[in-house]
């Protein structure tokens, strides 16, 4: 009743009443904005999942009736055939990290959907029914300004060979300063538990090794490769440990690139931790390669080590150590995979 007077005294006396809506009704106009944004944002993101699954089916299937009518070609035996389709299909499948969406896929996609749909529905209530003009494109603004850090994170952090990427930098390497080029949203130790633990969160050839086009890397020749790069045993021992979380998943210890065995690898970079883990999973040293073009075709482990150490100016003591001195019983603590599956 007060309340009332009040209002009727001040437009008695020519005054400008100003009339807040009422919470309750805010909050409805603000319910009805984020399922409107939910609604569209989560029929998107499943739409997408639905078409990825399409996209991989026929993916597959293409796949499997080129390599079908090469080997009919080339007069294969079916039993041959039939292993040849199954190792296509499963090597597309393990490139892209893919599986036929489930469930729990779509609840996870309608989940990160109703959080985006949140966000989206703020902006535009505070700029469309509260007027706050200068405080929503401050927050547009310094969105926008995160989009960088956020994508590099993306990018990286979903990417086998990204991840190891970031598990590389030494301490002051990497920041959180969002507004700097070495500036993630995940630490290196981070990326390595990340890498180690949980391979669902991540594709072992996504956007990051597609842009670099190195997915043809295998990825134990990726992180072996860095093994004796660098002088911080911190990051010696989490690319270690991503190493061996790697073969233990089976990536193969065996795998032949560009006609040079992994063990091969490891001795022209003169890398004795490499060979060392190589050879603790039963690496070949009776490999040879294939180059029928380079003086060194044809050539084993212990030959090539011969071969380097003659002709190159390096110290092969420590990695002569480790060839010499493999063990007798190597570890099967891991399935075996077939060479580029």
């Amino acid at each position: 009743m007060q309340r009332f007077t009040l209002l009727r005294c001040k437009r008695a006396r020519g005054e400008r009443v100003r009339s807040h809506p009422r919470k309750g009704i805010k909050m409805r106009v603000f319910f009805r904005i984020f399922l409107i944004c939910a609604l569209v944002i989560a029929t998107a993101w499943n739409a997408l999942v639905v078409m990825q699954d399409r996209w991989m089916v026929s993916a597959i299937a293409d796949a499997r009736e080129s390599k079908r009518s090469e080997l009919v070609e080339g007069g294969a035996a079916q039993s041959k055939i039939d292993q040849a389709l199954v190792d296509v299909e499963r090597s597309i499948k393990l490139i892209n990290q893919w599986e036929k969406a489930e469930l729990k896929d779509h609840v996870a996609a309608t989940s990160a959907a109703l959080v985006q749909a949140f966000i989206v529905a703020i902006f535009i209530y505070l700029f469309f029914f509260r007027k706050a003009y200068r405080k929503t494109l401050l927050g547009i603004i310094v969105a926008v300004s995160l989009v960088p850090i956020f994508w590099r994170t993306y990018m990286l952090g979903t990417d086998a060979r990204g991840l190891v990427v970031i598990a590389t930098a030494g301490p002051g390497e990497v920041t959180f300063n969002p507004y700097s080029q070495n500036g993630f949203l995940m630490s290196p130790s981070l990326a390595a538990r990340i890498f180690i633990s949980h391979p669902e969160l991540y594709r072992e050839c996504g956007l990051f090794s597609e842009a670099l086009g190195v997915c043809a890397i295998p990825i134990v020749s990726y992180i072996g490769s860095s093994l004796d790069s660098s002088a911080n045993d911190e990051v010696i021992d989490r690319l270690s440990e991503m190493l061996e979380a790697a073969i233990k998943r089976g990536a193969s210890v065996t795998e032949i690139r560009n006609g040079l065995p992994l063990i091969h690898e490891a001795i022209l970079l003169n890398s004795p931790r490499y060979a060392a883990l190589l050879m603790r999973y039963c690496a070949d040293l009776s490999q040879r390669i294939d180059r029928p073009s380079s003086p060194v075709d044809g050539y084993d482990a212990v030959a090539f080590l011969n071969d380097l150490d003659q002709r190159v100016d390096q110290d092969f003591t420590k990695m002569r150590a480790v060839i010499e001195n493999s063990p007798e019983q190597c570890s099967q603590d891991h399935y075996t995979r077939e060479p580029g599956s």
